[in-house]
């Protein structure tokens, strides 16, 4: 059998960050009140946060995030303005912190991000701080780090504190409505379609007896949906795996089709995709679907299961080029 079915298994379930590449030196710029800082005999421009040491007795790679997730900001003073207003310290120390929580089981990084949210709640200003370092580089379309349910471990208990703005807690709170909103392990829901023969089909009915479903959400207009069908088709190896039944694209337009009619294929879309469009763009009105940015690409398995949701253009690449091991 084709190899892209072993291939893309070990991809959606293997870590894809290490934490030795992010463990680096930070330096900031930019003024503050250095009366209110307790690092003002220290040269913030190469600062690092002293990372706490682990037992000898503490082996196993989980085993350790799990200790640094815990402990990891513990020699940080929440009330040093100098660091708080420091972006490549702040925006790094959350680099590590964030591959760390990725390593670390999830109740244990549930755990340590509840008790770090609690650690800050009485300060305003390292809350806010917080809650928009966790957005940055979680969440922000493009973000370094971008993962829906590491900023889910942030915004669980940070929409239980009274410190967050009202404006920015109606924010965080239609962030957790679309995070939750076909979830990655959750059944996608269903649509209907117009396809390229001019007849309406349902999202489920096309996912049978295919281990691996690409749904893709595009813009006819958009250039980067243009450079996700690119990705796709250029693969050799993963067009011969769509032959042999291993994966399946579907690519749906959710915003209409204006001229009505058959489903047309553009922007190079291959004859051998499922190509469709929402019925007077319900889908898009409708909300059915959080689309932040196009494309909005889903991985779902034969029975609708998200395996990914919003993939970005880099780990859509990862997700078809695992077919050329």
């Amino acid at each position: 059998m084709n190899t892209l079915l072993p291939s893309i298994k070990r991809l959606l379930i293997t870590a894809t960050l290490c934490l030795s590449a992010l463990l680096f030196v930070v330096s900031c710029g930019g003024a503050s009140d250095p009366g209110s800082s307790s690092t003002n005999m220290i040269d913030t421009a190469s600062y690092v946060l002293p990372l706490p040491s682990i037992p000898s007795a503490i082996t196993e790679p989980a085993d350790r995030a799990s200790f640094l997730a815990d402990h990891y900001w513990d020699n940080m003073d929440w009330n040093d303005t100098l660091l708080l207003s420091c972006d490549r310290f702040m925006g790094e120390s959350m680099a590590t912190y964030g591959t760390l929580l990725n390593i670390a089981p999830l109740s244990k990084a549930t755990s340590a991000v509840n008790a770090l949210v609690n650690r800050v709640a009485s300060n305003h200003r390292a809350l806010n701080t917080l809650a928009d370092y966790a957005y940055s580089y979680f969440y922000y379309p493009g973000a370094p780090l971008y993962d829906e349910e590491t900023y889910l471990l942030f915004l669980n208990p940070m929409l239980a504190q009274k410190g967050i703005p009202d404006e920015e807690w109606q924010r965080m709170r239609l962030r957790k409505d679309n995070i939750m909103k076909n979830r990655k392990g959750s059944v996608a829901t269903d649509f209907r379609f117009i396809g390229t023969d001019g007849k309406t089909h349902n999202l489920h009915s096309m996912l049978r007896d295919t281990p691996y479903n690409l749904l893709m959400l595009y813009d006819p207009d958009c250039e980067v949906c243009g450079d996700a069908i690119s990705i796709i088709t250029a693969s050799g190896p993963f067009t011969e795996a769509q032959r042999e039944g291993v994966v399946k694209v579907i690519a749906i337009n959710p915003f209409g089709q204006e001229q009505g009619g058959p489903a047309l294929r553009k922007n190079g879309i291959p004859e051998e995709w499922i190509t469709g469009y929402s019925p007077d763009g319900e889908m898009d009105k409708q909300e059915i679907y959080a689309i932040r940015a196009t494309p909005a690409i889903y991985v779902l398995d034969s029975e609708g299961h998200v395996l990914h949701k919003d993939l970005s253009i880099n780990n859509l690449a990862d997700f078809v080029n695992a077919s050329s091991e």
